[in-house]
Formats: C-alpha cells, structure tokens, sequence
C-alpha cells in the first residue's frame, strides 16, 4: 500500500493558487481512479482505492502544507505505511512551471512541509514529486 500525500492549503482563498498542486493532483488522480476523497480523518481528508494497480491512500492534509507532518503520521501510523511507501506531490518555487522531477530522500527545496513531514515521519526517505510553479502559463 502506498500513501499519496497532496501537499496544499485548505479554505476557499487557496484553491486556484499554484501553491496548492499538490491537492489539484490529487484530486485528479481521484477522479481518474474513482477514489472519494472526502473522508475525515485526524485534520485530513482521505480516501482508498486503486491507482496504476497499486492500493493506495490519498491523503490531503488540513493543517496548512508546512504542518503537514502531523496529518501523515497519523495515517501514516494508523495502516502501518513506512517512509519508503509515501509519495508526496509538492509546490516548487525552483522549477519552472510544470517541470515535474521525482526523487526520493535529499534536500527539502525550501519548502517547509517537506522538513515538517521529515521530522514528523523520522525519515527523509519518502519519494517527492517536485512540480513547478514559476513562470507564465501558456493557456489562458
């Protein structure tokens, strides 16, 4: 089982920010995969299903992305998911906009839900799926 976290802010006033990726995908990866993700669970919501064959839990925090950690250590804990089964969809002010790079452990690009979730978790070891947010969009 995997553990999909969608790093992004709650309330109405961040929805269609860049910051908030993270949640934009992963309601799509929900919606593609008829995945319900409204569930209330400890400051989240989630929702179970089956993505690319693989059982997995979506998780979007409710805490804010740069107190994240709390939220992902409870699921995290609760279905005895380890660091190396979690994968976290985060905003990237590095990278140009929609640049995606995937890599597993290592620096946090100054982002602070990516420390927040390290300390929580004890480990850097989870996978981060880096999308950038900087830069002009060619659809209007």
């Amino acid at each position: 089982m995997k553990l999909i976290i969608g790093l992004g802010n709650p309330g109405e006033k961040f929805v269609n920010r860049r910051s908030n990726i993270g949640f934009k995908i992963l309601d799509v990866i929900a919606n593609n995969n008829n995945i319900d993700i409204r569930t209330k669970k400890k400051k989240s919501l989630i929702g179970r299903g089956e993505f690319e064959g693989e059982e997995v839990v979506l998780l979007k925090p409710q805490t804010y992305a740069e107190l994240a950690g709390e939220a992902a250590l409870y699921i995290a804990s609760f279905l005895r998911i380890k660091p190396d089964d979690i994968i976290v969809i985060m905003d990237d002010f590095g990278l140009d906009l929609g640049k995606i790079v995937v890599e597993q452990g290592g620096n946090n690009h100054g982002h602070p839900g990516i420390d927040n979730l390290a300390i929580a978790l004890k480990s850097p070891n989870f996978i981060r799926v880096r999308v950038g947010i900087v830069g002009k969009s060619v659809a209007k």
